[in-house]
């Protein structure tokens, strides 16, 4: 999807200002297009709001969303229309429209996806996820984990735990990305990275309330269940090869933290976690009304979709493939008689904000 231009995108903001309010805009965005404002604008001021959109909209190729939502709410707006029509090819008026028309928006928090989009970072995605896996006298350690920088990979405190209590040694954990099931249904190895010596950038312990039913405090902003882990080779600046004759190879790149909203998804939003479950080829959960809430303090969010042992770690995304969370457990009642009710993560920010706090952020560039 093509982008506006520096006049194109100011002729649109121009639009946006006269016909939407400020309150109007806001509804715009989420109800019509499931974003949250907070988590692309700050400002207290219309004007600035609307500049702050179309430019996260431009650069995220999602403006086409953005005028044709805005056109279907004021169909009668011939500005819009037009805009829509000479850099879309969208709109057709609301007097045009025959009253055999049956579709319907039955579900408010889904929305429509630009599929090759979609695809693309699916696939960059995959790349960036890892699976963790060592030996301890019990048995084998799995865990997940994702990249965050060019050598630092973020995964649960509790899936390295075994090592800080001398369990195991960093020098047994095996990273292995690309370990996934081939459409032939052959399993491909994929790439094994060990841990570098100095491997523990920075970490934070779980809480004892993340194994209480109920439990009687909160998880605290210092106890968020992370570690990230720094891997003896920059395996984010390498190319990925897929095949010998593969010459434009794309590098494998991470996930930056940067980016994640700032606020906590919407009850009722698409809720999708690249996985390895039970140590097993990577996958992909979703559930497209996966949402359910946040705790009562905000440090960790409650989601449906489908987890198990194994995908301790692992990147949890909304429908735009944005990071809102650090997966790590699932409901604590295992009585005999209760169905599971939830699993849950981490918001990402909470961790980036713990990380810039200790003057850890920095680190996972290095």
């Amino acid at each position: 999807m093509a982008r506006l231009n520096g006049s194109d995108s100011e002729k649109l903001r121009q639009i946006l200002l006269r016909v939407f309010t400020f309150k109007q805009f806001g509804m715009l965005l989420s109800d019509a297009l499931d974003r949250d404002l907070e988590s692309i604008s700050l400002a207290d001021n219309k004007e600035a709001v609307i500049f702050d959109v179309i430019a996260e909209a431009n650069r995220d190729f999602w403006t086409d969303e953005l005028v044709e939502a805005a056109r279907k709410v004021r169909s009668r707006e011939a500005s819009l229309y037009a805009f829509a029509q000479e850099h879309f090819g969208l709109g057709i008026r609301t007097s045009e429209v025959s009253d055999a028309a049956l579709e319907r928006l039955v579900v408010k928090t889904s929305s429509f996806l630009n599929i090759m989009q979609w695809r693309e970072k699916l696939a960059a995605i995959e790349r960036q996820v890892a699976r963790i896996s060592y030996d301890i006298a019990e048995g084998i350690v799995f865990g997940t984990g994702f990249l965050v920088g060019p050598s630092a990979l973020l995964t649960n405190y509790h899936v390295i735990q075994a090592l800080e209590a001398q369990k195991a040694q960093a020098s047994d954990v095996r990273v292995q990305f690309d370990y996934k099931k081939l459409p032939d249904g052959k399993v491909d190895d994929g790439r094994i990275v060990r841990l570098s010596t100095d491997w523990l950038i920075d970490s934070s312990p779980y809480a004892t309330a993340d194994s209480e039913v109920d439990p009687v405090t909160l998880p605290t902003t210092e106890e968020l269940d992370y570690a990230v882990l720094r891997l003896a080779e920059k395996v984010a600046e390498e190319p990925v090869v897929l095949n010998s004759s593969d010459t434009n190879a794309p590098s494998r790149g991470s996930i930056d933290l940067g980016l994640s909203p700032a606020a906590s998804p919407r009850a009722g939003t698409s809720v999708f976690i690249v996985q390895h479950p039970k140590g097993d080829p990577l996958a992909l959960a979703m559930e497209t009304q996966g949402m359910l809430k946040a705790n009562g303090n905000g440090t960790r969010l409650r989601y449906q979709t489908n987890t198990e042992g194994g995908s301790s770690g692992s990147p949890v995304f909304d429908q735009q493939w944005k990071l809102i969370a650090l997966h790590h457990a699932g409901d604590p009642d295992f009585s005999e008689l209760h169905r599971p009710g939830y699993n849950e993560g981490i918001p990402i920010q909470l961790i980036v904000n713990l990380l810039k706090k200790r003057q850890k952020y920095g680190a996972l560039s290095a």
